[in-house]
């Protein structure tokens, strides 16, 4: 009897599966049901990871930015879950998420920084921030923590990254691509940048007070200045009570602004402007009453756009981001703003002991053609770990 249940399972290779039947099974099944898939056994977890490019849209989690566990701890809202994931790399104390860019977390800590999509579990190392030329001898902020404050990434057709920007601390830009040993670096005379986009090949910076947006196209070892909107500075308008991002929903580049009140650094109210660009005529911001049937999910420092055909459960044309309460003892508070309405609503939150809260979107690194210029193949080496830090685990959330 054992000799025939080795001779079966030796027999069921589920990795060889007809293609139409394994996309058919994954496209009905959420992005939690194909984890749970992949815990099986080696050959399920490469095709729903791997093998097939099949991502289920789904509402962005929330990613507890704590640097003192060794797992992720992870909340879908839409299920009222927790979800725990082992870390594919030693937790270092110091070690921080700036943000995220579909499904790609982007971490620092003293050591070095790198991307990482905690899913796939697929970790891309990135240059030294000290490589940068015009960084000082201790490129740190008052916390202890590596310069940059925010990222992009351009990626291929199947999200894998390509090109990875982001913002210095002191409001410069550096950028590389995926295997470069260094940091190429762009400082502007008159603007000090708080957050940037790649779109339709483009890079878009925005100053830290919201007032300009610079459009540049990349090269080999520069970046040009293509456009830019008309320069104009508001000197009553302090940079530490406003956040500024930049996001594309439906096709246009739009950019919001998140201000602050003096007491506690809450939340106040969300200002959206559209960039608007005729032909060869200098980009204007236009005030914006709609996201485009989008949702707009925002963090400390990033920023996800999502249809609303994926988010069933939330309001059109909203912005959820999270909040510290009025009371620090109560907790993270989930909160929706209506960009028509201009209304601020609290939403149920069960997550409220979560530490500076992130949001990503829960989806996997697909595998790609060996002509891509992502190189997938050169930095999908996994690291080996013990069986259980595949499994999903998920608690109710009481």
């Amino acid at each position: 009897m054992k000799q025939r249940k080795k001779r079966r399972n030796e027999n069921q290779d589920w990795s060889s599966l007809p293609l139409e039947i394994v996309e058919l099974i994954c496209k009905g099944l959420t992005i939690t049901d194909q984890l749970h898939i992949g815990s099986v056994c080696k050959p399920w977890l490469f095709c729903t990871t791997n093998k097939f490019n099949i991502w289920v849209p789904e509402t962005p989690w929330l990613i507890e930015n704590s640097d003192r566990s060794s797992q992720f701890l992870f909340f879908n809202n839409t299920y009222q879950k927790v979800y725990r994931i082992y870390k594919p790399f030693r937790s270092l104390h110091g070690s921080s998420i700036v943000g995220s860019f579909r499904g790609w977390l982007f971490i620092r800590n003293k050591a070095k920084i790198f991307i990482l999509n905690p899913l796939s579990r697929i970790q891309v190392e990135l240059p030294l921030i000290t490589s940068i030329g015009f960084f000082p001898p201790k490129p740190f902020d008052s916390i202890g923590m590596p310069i940059p404050i925010a990222f992009a990434i351009s990626t291929c057709h199947k999200f894998n990254p390509i090109t990875i920007i982001m913002v210095t601390f002191t409001g410069d830009l550096a950028w590389c691509n995926v295997g470069d040993k260094s940091w190429k670096s762009y400082r502007s005379e008159h603007s000090r940048y708080g957050n940037i986009i790649f779109y339709n090949h483009k890079i878009y910076a925005i100053t830290q007070d919201g007032s300009n947006v610079d459009i540049f196209k990349p090269n080999n070892e520069s970046l040009v200045l293509l456009n830019s909107t008309a320069h104009s500075t508001n000197p009553n308008i302090d940079t530490k009570l406003i956040r500024v991002y930049l996001v594309e929903c439906g096709g246009k580049v739009f950019v919001v602004k998140r201000f602050l009140s003096e007491i506690m650094s809450l939340t106040t109210t969300f200002v959206i402007l559209e960039v608007v660009q005729e032909s060869c005529n200098t980009p204007k911001l236009v005030h914006a009453n709609s996201l485009e049937d989008h949702i707009l999910f925002v963090a400390d420092n990033s920023i996800e756009s999502v249809h609303s055909k994926h988010c069933p459960r939330l309001k059109n044309n909203c912005i959820y981001y999270t909040d510290y309460s009025i009371n620090f003892r109560t907790g993270v508070g989930l909160w929706e703003f209506s960009v028509t309405a201009r209304t601020m609503t609290k939403m149920p939150f069960s997550g409220t002991q979560f530490l500076c809260p992130c949001w990503v979107l829960p989806r996997f690194a697909f595998e790609c053609d060996s002509n891509c210029k992502c190189n997938y193949s050169k930095w999908t080496k996994r690291k080996k770990r013990r069986a259980k830090s595949l499994r999903l685990k998920a608690n109710n959330v009481v």
